[in-house]
Parts: C-alpha cells; sequence; structure tokens
C-alpha cells in the first residue's frame, strides 16, 4: 500500500509526470506549466534545507535520501546505530520551491521545521489544523490529477503565476500565522 504526500504549504501534489498517477494528454509547453509541482525541498529537524529534485516519492511518500512520513521520525531517531535496516539520511517536512517563496515573498516568513513538526499528519505531510480548501477533494491516498485538471485546474498551476491559487494559499498562512 503507497500514499502521496503533499506540499505542506499549498496541499498539492509534491511532483508532476505525465503517466505517473494521471491518464493527462498534454503538449510540451503545457507540461512546462506544471513542473513547479516536482521542484521540491525538505527542511529537517536542523532547519537544514535539502535539495529533493522532481522525482516522485518512493510511493510510500518517502524520497530516497529523506523521511516525509512523521509517524516515522521516532523510529529513525532510536534506531540502534550498527542497524541492519537501511534508513534514509534524513527526516522532516517538504514544500514546493514555489510555495516557500510565496510565503517569503508576500508574509515575510520563512518555513521552519520546529514551527510545525509537532503538526503534521503521520502519513501524508499536511497540517492536521489547516483547511487547504479546494484542494483537498483531490488529496486521497493517491492525488487526483485528472479530476483537478478538469475540474480546478487552476489548483496545480504555481502561486506566484496564478492570482486565485495565491490568495487561496495566502489566506490558508494568514491564519495559520496569526
Amino acid at each position: 500500500m503507497g500514499l502521496d504526500t503533499f506540499c505542506l504549504i499549498c496541499g498539492g501534489p509534491n511532483y508532476f509526470k505525465l503517466g505517473h498517477g494521471n491518464d493527462l494528454k498534454m503538449s510540451n509547453k503545457e507540461l512546462l506549466e506544471y513542473k513547479w509541482l516536482g521542484l521540491v525541498m525538505g527542511i529537517d529537524k536542523t532547519e537544514k534545507w535539502i535539495e529533493l529534485g522532481d522525482e516522485p516519492d518512493d510511493g510510500s511518500g518517502n524520497y530516497h535520501n529523506f523521511i516525509v512520513q512523521s509517524k516515522m521520525w521516532h523510529e529513525y531517531d532510536t534506531k540502534p546505530k550498527n542497524s541492519f535496516i537501511k534508513y534514509p539520511e534524513d527526516y522532516g517536512v517538504v514544500a514546493h520551491k514555489d510555495c516557500l517563496k510565496l510565503l517569503e515573498n508576500k508574509l515575510n516568513y520563512k518555513l521552519r521545521f520546529a514551527d510545525v513538526c509537532r503538526l503534521v499528519d503521520d502519513y501524508n505531510n499536511l497540517i492536521k489544523r489547516i483547511n487547504y480548501g479546494e484542494i483537498k477533494k483531490y488529496q486521497k491516498q493517491w492525488f487526483d490529477y485528472d479530476k483537478a485538471y478538469e475540474k480546478d485546474e487552476w489548483l496545480m498551476k504555481s502561486p506566484l503565476k496564478n492570482k486565485e491559487n495565491q490568495e487561496r494559499v495566502l489566506k490558508i498562512w494568514k491564519l495559520m500565522l496569526k
């Protein structure tokens, strides 16, 4: 059983590749509009920012070098030093680069692990008390790209370039930062 993890800030998926979890058909030009979904950063427990690239997670919500599922953080910290189990190098929360820039540029806020680590869901990297708005209906075990693209395409566009998505994200985080 696998699952998607989502951007902590906007609630959107942390990757986008044609044919990977979707049946969408689009031109290369259209495809470029969604590249931002795969450009993510991890923020670890020491507040170090880690480039995670544009590859999808491992199908269980984690990356080859970074644990996103908070239910596994304690296990990581308490594993025996000579454990034969291969663990990723680090753990923390994940967000799109564009979403991080939006918070910094518009709200003068730089996301910190310490600010959100106790608020994150065990599995999907979302903050439990946030209402992410319209995107919530597409956040299932796997993000429903096809329906989101068909009905609310603006949700899949960068909040740095799409005013409607920008307003949605800023509304969420203005309340969160009160």
